[in-house]
């Protein structure tokens, strides 16, 4: 896993990108349905 990191740097800030991309998303929503409450 670490190797694969390592070696493929694009490949784990895609995975950094998609991750950050997922929580934000998330707070988004969280934050909407809160509100209408």
């Amino acid at each position: 896993m670490m190797n694969t990191l390592t070696s493929d740097p694009i490949g784990a800030a895609w995975l950094i990108r998609d991750a950050s991309i997922e929580l934000v998303s998330t707070l988004y929503v969280s934050s909407i349905i809160s509100g209408r409450r």
